[in-house]
């Protein structure tokens, strides 16, 4: 089961994750109370024990700020971009083209429908994100809300949304105490967490980073 652990924001905090057995720790440029600067995900990916496992949260956009973004992070080792807004073939060319692996979010209503899924995951091209994240719909939030999908209902969906997807990544309100029960009804290939093992906003719990990670596995 791949952990991943969202919203670091710090050198400290990092390491943490990763020596609890986190494999892929989370470095968000989009916004919320866990945004960092690009400097400041640039020096985290390059402390870690494997620079690799380091995923930048990028909205794409008009403006070339998400492209010197994605070259920056790449140029210290860091392994995948995590991507939301306008995001099409032609990005995806160029995410494979400096070599980084990709990870495409995805927002699921309320009811756990993806009918639209299949339509939207066909204008990113003929070749798939590396992974596919499902996270809680919010207008206001692009994730670390707090918030739970309806897990029963989306485990349907998946069966029936008549497309081959990428491997899942479950997000949306995860904890120690209902990761196990998430993972059963959906099964996904790995579990995304951020607010869940927080002792603040942007502040991890190590007591609560290790038994979540316990937890999903």
């Amino acid at each position: 089961m791949i952990v991943k652990v969202c919203g670091i924001t710090t050198v400290a905090d990092a390491a943490l994750a990763r020596e609890a057995g986190a494999d892929i720790i989370g470095l968000n440029l989009v916004a919320g109370p866990r945004q960092i600067s690009l400097e400041a995900a640039k020096t985290i990916a390059a402390s870690l024990d494997d620079p690799a496992c380091a995923v930048a949260l990028l909205r794409v956009n008009d403006d070339a700020a998400w492209v010197s973004a994605t070259e920056a992070l790449a140029g210290v080792g860091a392994g995948l971009v995590q991507l939301y807004g306008g995001v099409d073939e032609l990005v995806m060319e160029k995410v494979r083209g400096l070599g980084l692996r990709s990870i495409w979010v995805y927002h699921v209503p309320a009811d756990g429908d993806l009918d639209e899924l299949p339509a939207s995951l066909a204008t990113l091209g003929p070749v798939p994100p590396d992974f596919l994240l499902l996270d809680v719909s919010d207008p206001a939030r692009l994730g670390g809300t707090g918030k739970t999908l309806d897990w029963a209902a989306l485990a349907t969906s998946l069966g029936t949304c008549g497309a081959v997807l990428p491997p899942i990544l479950l997000a949306g309100g995860l904890t120690q105490a209902n990761v196990a029960t998430a993972i059963a009804q959906v099964s996904p290939v790995g579990v995304d967490v951020s607010s869940g093992v927080e002792a603040s906003p942007g502040k991890k719990s190590p007591s609560k980073i290790r038994a979540f990670i316990k937890a999903a596995r």
